[in-house]
C-alpha cells in the first residue's frame, strides 16, 4: 500500500471515528434515560413502556442508535482500520475476526447473530413481552460492548496512527 493510499485511509478511519463519538454519545445518553442503569429489563417493564409514548419513543430512539452505531462499526470503522493498518478488507465476520484477534471486539459471531436480532427488535415491537424482553436484553448488553469496542478502536488509532 502506497503512503499515498495509507494517509488517506488514516483520514477516512478519523472521519469514522468522529462520526461513531457523536452516536456514542448518543446511544449512551438514550440509553440511561430510557432504562436509568438497569442492566436488565422484564415483561412488565416492556408493557410499561408499550403504554407511554414517551417511553416508546425513546425505546425506538435507543433501537435506531444502536443499529446505525453498529452497522457504522462494523461497515466503515472496521474496514477502515485495516485499510489504515494495512490488511485486506474481507467480509464483515472476516474483519470481525481479525478486530477479535486484535482485542478491539469481543465475541465476532454475536455481532452477526445480533443483527438478527436487530429485526426482531423492529418486527416483533412488543407483541410478546416476555420475548420482547429477551431480545431487548441481549440488546441492552451488547450496546455496551458495542460502546466500549469504539473506545478500544479509537485507542488503538491513536497508539498506531497517532491520532486524537
Amino acid at each position: 500500500m502506497t503512503a499515498a493510499k495509507t494517509n488517506q485511509s488514516v483520514v477516512e478511519l478519523n472521519r469514522s471515528l468522529q462520526v461513531a463519538g457523536k452516536e456514542v454519545k448518543l446511544l449512551h445518553q438514550t440509553r440511561e434515560r430510557l432504562f436509568h442503569g438497569a442492566e436488565s429489563v422484564d415483561a412488565g417493564w416492556v408493557k410499561r413502556v408499550a403504554a407511554d409514548v414517551e417511553l416508546s419513543e425513546r425505546l425506538e430512539a435507543f433501537s435506531a442508535r444502536f443499529a446505525r452505531l453498529q452497522d457504522m462499526v462494523m461497515d466503515k470503522l472496521l474496514p477502515r482500520l485495516l485499510a489504515a493498518a494495512g490488511e485486506a478488507i474481507a467480509s464483515a465476520i472476516d474483519n470481525l475476526n481479525r478486530a477479535d484477534r486484535l482485542g478491539l471486539v469481543e465475541r465476532p459471531e454475536e455481532w452477526i447473530a445480533l443483527r438478527q436480532l436487530r429485526k426482531r427488535l423492529v418486527h416483533e415491537y412488543m407483541d410478546d413481552a416476555e420475548e420482547f424482553a429477551t431480545v431487548l436484553n441481549v440488546v441492552l448488553r451488547l450496546s455496551g460492548e458495542l460502546i466500549e469496542a469504539v473506545e478500544r478502536i479509537r485507542r488503538f488509532s491513536e497508539r498506531h496512527f497517532g491520532n486524537e
